[in-house]
């Protein structure tokens, strides 16, 4: 009976066996860590164009860098001696000497000018034009003593006229004339007083600065419109020389009767006579 039972339960214990193992071997898979993620290719983007203006940008005023009150309450001409600026007065008749970083007076000297109009330095002497006597004086910068002087063009004209300007460009003295259509620009031997050149600037000049190699003036066009810096290349040729102008921009509408221009050390500088007001209008 025993091993009847035996023989029984053998078969029956190795079917088990057979289907454990089978359903184990059909379970699910121990999970695997999934590879690493690769690193896509490093792409050039190749930088995108900017984007086309439709609409031009405005033209930008110049502001000044540096401004102050003048001296004297009407300022006609400015001149620049390597280190200070010059400012002739045609109220006070005085000629003051100016620290341009700020704005005071160190010297001033009389002038014996019934009306001064315009100044300029050569690098030795002070020249003043005095439109009254119809003279240009020079004169000695530490004393104000006069060493000489010449005759000042003059426009033989009914209607009104003024001299707005006296400038030096290492050889010659320029004097600008404003009288509307018979404005003129005159160059002037220093020795002599002669109008070497006279021509018509095509503008209503207002004061004159040099530095060799530029002539620059101011293009009056009123108190409502903005006047324009004038620039053009000094040249024995005359036509040259008038084919070479440049309206280089408009300055600030807030000048509003400019009267002088002086050049120094890349700088321009400008008074307005309303405003009694001295500025830089461009560094070079």
């Amino acid at each position: 009976m025993s091993s009847k039972r035996n023989a029984i339960w053998k078969p029956m214990l190795l079917l088990v066996i057979i289907v454990v193992v089978v359903v184990a071997g059909c379970g699910p898979k121990p999970t695997e860590a999934p590879p690493p993620p690769t690193e896509a290719p490093t792409e050039v983007v190749a930088p995108t164009e900017a984007p086309t203006l439709t609409k031009p940008l405005e033209p930008t005023v110049p502001k000044p860098v540096l401004e102050f009150s003048s001296p004297g309450p009407s300022p006609e001409d400015l001149a620049w001696d390597g280190s200070h600026l010059w400012v002739v007065d045609s109220e006070t008749h005085l000629l003051y000497r100016v620290d341009p970083a700020t704005g005071e007076s160190v010297r001033e000297l009389e002038i014996e000018a019934e009306r001064p109009q315009g100044v300029t330095w050569d690098g030795k002497n002070l020249w003043v034009l005095d439109q009254e006597a119809g003279i240009i004086l020079r004169l000695d910068p530490e004393t104000g003593e006069e060493t000489g002087s010449i005759e000042a063009p003059r426009l033989d004209v009914e209607g009104p006229w003024s001299t707005t300007g006296l400038t030096w460009d290492g050889k010659f003295l320029w004097a600008a004339i404003g009288a509307g259509w018979c404005s003129s620009f005159n160059c002037i031997d220093p020795e002599s007083g002669e109008v070497v050149v006279s021509f018509f600037p095509q503008c209503d000049p207002r004061g004159l600065a040099s530095d060799g190699t530029y002539l620059w003036t101011i293009a009056y066009n009123g108190e409502e419109l903005p006047s324009k810096l004038d620039r053009r290349q000094l040249s024995d040729d005359l036509e040259k020389m008038a084919q070479s102008q440049e309206l280089l921009f408009d300055l600030d509408l807030e000048v509003k009767d400019p009267t002088g221009l002086a050049y120094g050390d890349g700088i321009l500088w400008a008074v307005d006579r309303a405003e009694r007001r001295i500025f830089q209008v461009k560094g070079q």
